[in-house]
């Protein structure tokens, strides 16, 4: 037979609440609070109670992802894989992403240009992005379309930066095996082929003769 619910005490608790009823403890969410003006010796019908705590599991669900989000940008998969890990059902996580989505807190292109910028001032080149978002599971149309705004020009640009800073870490070689390490620096970095011969095409290396001498 069902049993009428009776809310015995409610205790703030943050953004939280500790409701004790005639049955049970609960922690409610404060938009369920107010949703359904829940106080002290309000009384519910079992079937409606039971909704309700339904309900504030996906309301808790969806602000633990908005705290997720509220770190870095993240990508909807790794969304997804949060959701997932915290065992909540498909269905609501399929509509915590739809929500967000038309929220616009998730979006992928957004997430590839966000990461497009943040490895350019990590200099890193294109082919190193397009792995770290292949590694996010962002899809390969966005990939691509975010990788456009990352031109030729660009990547000689910070290739010359990077150069300025490395170049000198590698005087003690010939030249020929100068070149050859950061040659193969720059390729690690995920720059193009085409971009680095470019920007090795005009750098000048000096050879620490009397170093090399020595070592032979």
């Amino acid at each position: 037979m069902a049993q009428d619910i009776r809310i015995i005490s409610i205790e703030k608790k943050r953004k939280k609440y500790k409701i004790e009823t005639n049955l049970d403890t609960h922690t409610l969410e404060e938009d369920i609070i107010i949703k359904y003006n829940i106080f002290k010796d309000k009384v519910f019908k079992e079937e409606e109670f039971k909704k309700i705590l339904e309900e504030n599991k996906n309301v808790a669900s969806f602000n633990q992802v908005l705290n997720f989000l509220s770190y870095r940008a993240r990508s909807i998969s790794e969304v997804k894989e949060y959701l997932e890990k915290k065992e909540v059902s498909k269905k609501n996580s399929e509509s915590i992403v739809q929500r967000l989505i038309d929220l616009d807190y998730l979006n992928d292109e957004a997430f590839a240009s966000y990461y497009l910028g943040y490895y350019q001032k990590m200099n890193k080149g294109p082919n190193y992005i397009k792995t770290k978002l292949f590694e996010k599971k962002v899809d390969k149309d966005t990939i691509s379309k975010c990788l456009l705004e990352y031109t030729l020009e660009d990547e000689i640009e910070i290739i010359t930066l990077v150069l300025e800073k490395i170049k000198d870490k590698y005087f003690k070689f010939p030249i020929k095996k100068q070149k050859e390490k950061i040659q193969a620096k720059l390729m690690r970095d995920g720059f193009t082929f085409s971009a680095v011969n470019s920007a090795l095409r005009d750098l000048k290396l000096e050879e620490n003769i009397s170093k090399h001498y020595l070592l032979h």
